[in-house]
């Protein structure tokens, strides 16, 4: 059930049974208004006569009181799945409305709550420090590794690296996502200022709060060789992880940086900040160096330069079976499940 009148969502629902209701804005927030009154009790209908257990997921907008409105008068109990919606710096954007919103209702909703699922145990804490008295769970998001893929497109990795532009000698540093000032794309450039190790940037996703020409202008000033490639579909996505030496996040926010996590799934070696909520969970293992700032960078690219082609193999396996170890999908599913029960 889509509370939602972006047409984005009408075209991809994929049953006929979900609905989409069209929310009015007002000063709460984007969805959270008036809705049709006919809308509104055939979709609660739908819910009653079908659902056992609701996934809510966000906070801060109307669907949050139509679930809560299916918990006190039918029962239907509920989980939340929170999003980072209770990270200091989410709730400083709309600093007013969202106060009010958890304080009048948001609060209850949460403690009412079966679970409210974390993608991660920073996340977890983070919430549980807002907010005590709701039950918290932290569950990584699963990941799809393409194995067989994956090593199809290693065997191509020169050929890719051509196709790109990439010359020989020359090492791929990933940043992947849209270009926003949260996810900091710009000192990602800076950071590699005072590099004198051959390196190209690839800067992957589409403009945001920050465009293409601000991304060229800045690397050009600080002398850095820079790709801004748009976004990158499963397909093309694969392609650049196949010609990726290192990924970089220099993020000041991550709730959960799923581009990190493919990286690893793929064996790539990682440098991010402290701003990335995963980075609690990976402080410390060989595969992951985790820089307090942009300052650092040059130091660890160093470090992972000089290492040995055996070191290498063995970061680049420790990375797939942590990854295999907290994110497949078999296990993901078993412990939703049992959520569920």
């Amino acid at each position: 059930m889509v509370f939602s009148g972006d047409d984005m969502f009408r075209h991809s629902l994929i049953a006929k049974e979900i609905y989409q209701l069209s929310p009015c804005d007002n000063f709460f927030g984007r969805a959270f208004a008036y809705i049709n009154r006919y809308e509104l009790e055939s979709a609660e209908k739908y819910v009653v006569k079908s659902a056992k257990i609701i996934t809510c997921h966000c906070l801060y907008r109307f669907h949050c009181h139509f679930v809560h409105k299916m918990f006190r008068q039918y029962g239907i109990p509920y989980n939340v799945v929170l999003h980072g919606a209770l990270d200091r710096f989410v709730r400083s954007q709309r600093k007013i409305c969202k106060a009010l919103w958890l304080n009048m209702f948001g609060k209850q909703f949460l403690a009412d709550a079966r679970y409210v699922i974390c993608a991660t145990s920073a996340e977890k804490i983070k919430a549980m420090e807002f907010f005590s008295n709701a039950n918290y769970v932290d569950l990584y998001w699963p990941t799809e590794l393409y194995e067989k893929k994956w090593t199809e497109l290693d065997k191509k990795r020169q050929e890719l690296r051509i196709r790109y532009g990439i010359k020989e000698g020359f090492r791929v540093l990933l940043c992947l996502g849209r270009l926003n000032s949260v996810k900091n794309p710009l000192d990602v450039i800076i950071s590699l200022k005072e590099n004198r190790a051959k390196i190209v940037l690839l800067l992957v996703g589409p403009e945001d709060d920050i465009s293409f020409k601000q991304c060229y202008a800045t690397a050009k000033k600080c002398g850095v060789e820079i790709r801004c490639t748009g976004f990158a579909d499963l397909e093309k996505k694969e392609e650049i992880f196949a010609i990726t030496d290192y990924y970089i996040s220099l993020a000041h926010h991550e709730n959960f940086n799923y581009a990190l996590v493919e990286s690893l799934a793929r064996g790539i070696p990682a440098i991010i900040s402290r701003g990335n909520d995963l980075s609690h969970d990976i402080t410390g293992e060989s595969f992951c160096n985790v820089v307090d700032s942009r300052s650092d960078v040059n130091f660890v690219l160093q470090q992972l330069d000089n290492i040995s082609g055996c070191e290498s193999g063995v970061r680049l396996k420790s990375a797939k079976e942590w990854v295999k170890e907290h994110m497949q999908f078999s296990d993901f599913r078993n412990k939703l499940l049992i959520l569920y029960q």
